[in-house]
């Protein structure tokens, strides 16, 4: 892929702190197929009623060895280390399918799907893009607490960032990109899991079908895990150089995986790779 950059776009990268000879030897390749070793956990659409079971894992295979038998230390040693067992997760609103943006973010702000409700001050819902043309949707990490605070999506200097890296590519995200994150509500303690990313992906799956983006950016393990339905995180090394899809309410939409604004921030030689993934966005639209 050709990465000639004429005087503004260098001027762009420039402000986004890329030194432009460092992504010269980073050209993406667009393969349209999504990358190998990716589980799925559950196609579940919106409604309850179309819902599929969720994916089981296969058993390893048992040789016909006997194992000794084990004395009750053992034994209480080894239930104390095996993992619990999934909680059993209440259903989605009903009529999730066919809410508008408004209905859906009061849904989503009641929500009592997850224990992430139980510490929520209130949910982070996202900001809609103003335009229908060339519209286009990131998805984020779960949000933060300054996140939660100010409910946005992006905040402070990684949603300085984010603009920047948007409008190099010709986008603003005031009009022509909308902003939500993978959970609408904050983790204030352990982990975003499997759950409640699966929980919340009722509502992200919604709000696709109902802005239709042309494009969706996934930045973050948390974000590429909850749009590409997977039973585990995957390093972003692997997602990134592909156009995965996702399949919602019967339409394709292309997905690219990318880093968040946040860790740009903490690893700038990054940057020149989020370019490439902008770079390989722009040409896959």
């Amino acid at each position: 892929m050709s990465l000639e950059l004429d005087t503004r776009q260098r001027a762009m990268l420039h402000e986004m702190g890329i030194v432009t000879y460092a992504i010269e030897k980073i050209a993406p390749q667009a393969i349209n197929t999504p990358a190998t070793g990716q589980k799925n956990i559950n196609n579940s659409q919106n409604s309850p009623a179309t819902a599929t079971a969720p994916v089981t894992v296969a058993k390893a295979a048992t040789t016909s060895t006997p194992t000794p038998a084990q004395t009750p230390q053992q034994q209480s040693k080894l239930a104390q280390q095996a993992p619990a067992a999934p909680a059993v997760l209440p259903e989605m609103p009903a009529g999730l399918q066919s809410m508008d943006w408004p209905a859906l973010q009061q849904a989503a702000s009641t929500c009592q799907s997850c224990h992430l409700c139980s510490s929520r001050k209130q949910g982070v819902f996202g900001i809609a893009a103003s335009s229908s043309d060339n519209n286009w949707l990131v998805v984020g990490d779960p949000p933060s607490e300054a996140d939660e605070l100010q409910n946005l999506p992006f905040t402070g200097e990684a949603a300085d960032l984010l603009a920047k890296m948007l409008k190099a590519i010709q986008l603003d995200m005031g009009t022509q990109v909308t902003l939500t994150n993978a959970a609408k509500c904050r983790s204030s303690g352990k982990s975003t899991g499997v759950n409640e990313l699966l929980q919340c992906s009722h509502y992200l799956r919604r709000q696709i079908a109902l802005k239709q983006p042309k494009m969706i950016l996934a930045m973050g393990r948390y974000a590429a895990q909850a749009l590409l339905q997977q039973a585990a995180p995957e390093p972003l090394g692997k997602l990134r150089g592909v156009v995965h899809r996702v399949e919602i309410e019967g339409q394709s939409y292309p997905v690219i995986v990318t880093y968040t604004p946040q860790l740009l921030l903490k690893t700038p030689a990054d940057k020149a790779k989020a370019w490439a993934d902008l770079q390989l966005a722009k040409q896959s639209v």
